[in-house]
């Protein structure tokens, strides 16, 4: 794998700004009442088509984070937020579900979690026309060409597979990526989404 610290240096990403890049040393993660291990990794901020909007004049862009394991296992997930998004969650890839399970970072899955294009869990970014259609469909269909660039540059090949799960409205973003975005999926998996 690529060092952390000079892998934000390295990418040339279009419309992307790496905020920063740093290595996270492993140690004790709880979730849902379960503590693991979390792995060493590489945790990359950034920022997809920052603009001001011409309607609202309020500052936008597509935030995000990968977390980007020493150990990786050759799979990503994108973990899609539910409610109105707005908050770029830890990308730990926690599921919902019956019986917790270890995030999927543990399991050595290379991980994005953003805000779906805006910066706060309120409905009034559905004023901007562009962050509206980030919100509904587009911001899936740009961060997902993102990170697998990303990843492939971090460890020097591409994926094998990738994921997205979600519930609620991460349950929709799941739907929307298989409806409308099932070409970045590779064929084998495009059936994979999990909702």
């Amino acid at each position: 794998m690529q060092s952390c610290a000079s892998l934000a240096g390295s990418l040339a990403l279009p419309d992307t700004r790496i905020n920063s890049s740093e290595l996270v040393a492993a140690g004790p993660l709880t979730v849902q009442g379960v503590t693991s291990t979390l792995p060493a990794h590489c945790l990359v901020k950034g920022k997809i088509k920052e603009r001001t909007s011409t309607v609202d004049g309020a500052s936008y862009a597509i935030g995000f984070e990968v977390r980007l394991p020493q150990d990786w296992n050759g799979r990503f997930l994108y973990q899609a937020n539910g409610g109105l998004d707005g908050t770029v969650l830890p990308a730990l890839g926690n599921t919902s579900g019956a019986a917790p399970i270890a995030p999927a970072l543990v399991q050595g899955f290379a991980v994005l979690s953003s805000d779906a294009g805006h910066g706060a869990p309120t409905p009034f970014f559905g004023i901007d026309p562009q962050a509206h259609l980030d919100y509904g469909y587009q911001a899936v269909g740009t961060l997902t060409p993102m990170a697998k660039n990303l990843i492939k540059s971090a460890y020097g090949k591409a994926l094998d597979r990738s994921y997205l799960a979600g519930c609620s409205n991460g349950g929709r973003h799941a739907m929307v990526a298989a409806s409308l975005f099932a070409d970045l999926v590779p064929a084998s998996t495009a059936g994979r989404f999990v909702r």
